[in-house]
């Protein structure tokens, strides 16, 4: 197996799966994960308190992604901008409760009368059979 490349790396995941393969098409995969931990994204408008009740508690600490999504008002679907905020500048987090502090305001809309929100994505400890991807509905 010479010649092996790296194809793919991504850090916010609940296990690990490794994939090595040869120019000749041979490959090996090996999958590891931890079934204790489950995925979750909770979503928040803007406008609101400056403390939010994450969804979950226990996270596992430095998971979390917080970002500030502003949305086409004609077309929600549509993202136009995303601004990812920095812990302990932007927010803190109480990783036992899921208390998130907002160190900032952020309005309910941008000048162009756009919608804005607020996605929180993290790992948590897990409680039973019930968590996994079914959790990242937000």
């Amino acid at each position: 197996m010479e010649d092996l490349r790296l194809s793919g790396y991504t850090r916010k995941l609940t296990g690990v799966k490794l994939h090595l393969e040869n120019s000749g098409g041979d490959f090996v995969s090996l999958t590891g994960a931890r079934p204790n931990t489950s995925f979750a994204r909770d979503v928040f408008p803007g406008g609101g308190l400056s403390i939010i009740q994450l969804g979950h508690g226990e996270i596992l600490q430095g998971s979390e992604t917080v970002a500030i999504e502003v949305r086409d008002r004609r077309n929600p679907e549509i993202i136009i901008s995303r601004e990812l905020l920095a812990r302990s500048i932007d927010y803190n987090l109480d990783a036992a409760s899921g208390e998130l502090f907002l160190l900032r305001n952020i309005s309910t809309f941008d000048s162009g009368l756009n919608l804005k929100q607020i996605v929180v994505t993290y790992e948590h400890q897990a409680g039973g059979m019930g968590s996994g991807a079914d959790e990242l509905n937000g």
